[in-house]
């Protein structure tokens, strides 16, 4: 219960300094209780770009550039532990960069696709890849995405990145990945 309470108000602080004018909508598994938490600088936006940004345009090639470029937006994947949705602390910049490039281009979409490693029926990895996308999801609408910009999809353990039966093969496909429409 500490654990959540320190991990909600690490959340709380972080929006709070990104500007978000919404209360944060995440709430976890409730097994996620015991998730562990990076500590990060909550308070540093290096990567993460605003409206002010020399040369921001809203021309398309300016947007491709952006979220081509080197810094938080190159960032497509946000990894799980094993049987949770709980966001890690260390990826909520990435998610927050992604919001910020969404709000401020508001006829962009993504898709965020769940994934699992193969442990587990095809059921639950297919429920569990859907409760770490609608767990990305629920922090960028709390960050003022629009809804309608967002797509929710789980691939359970149907899309893997690595092949094998080791941690280290399971822990690269328990992950969202982030996917833009017009890509």
């Amino acid at each position: 219960m500490k654990g959540r309470v320190l991990a909600s108000t690490i959340l709380m602080a972080f929006l709070a300094i990104s500007g978000c004018a919404q209360k944060a909508n995440y709430s976890g598994d409730i097994k996620d209780e015991q998730a562990e938490v990076d500590v990060v600088d909550i308070t540093s936006t290096s990567g993460v770009s605003d409206d002010k940004t020399p040369g921001f345009t809203s021309q398309p090639d300016a947007i491709d550039d952006e979220r081509k470029g080197d810094g938080l937006l190159k960032e497509r994947l946000i990894f799980f532990d094993y049987d949770k949705s709980a966001i890690k602390e260390h990826y909520l910049h990435i998610i927050s960069a992604h919001a910020d490039f969404l709000v401020r281009n508001p006829s962009m979409g993504i898709i965020l696709e769940g994934n699992t490693d193969n442990r587990g029926s095809n059921e639950y990895n297919l429920a569990l890849g859907q409760r770490r996308a609608d767990a990305t999801r629920d922090i960028m609408l709390s960050s003022g995405v629009s809804p309608s910009q967002i797509e929710t999809l789980s691939f359970g353990e149907e899309e893997p990145r690595a092949q094998g039966e080791n941690e280290e093969a399971w822990a690269k496909n328990r992950r969202v990945s982030i996917r833009y429409n017009d890509e």
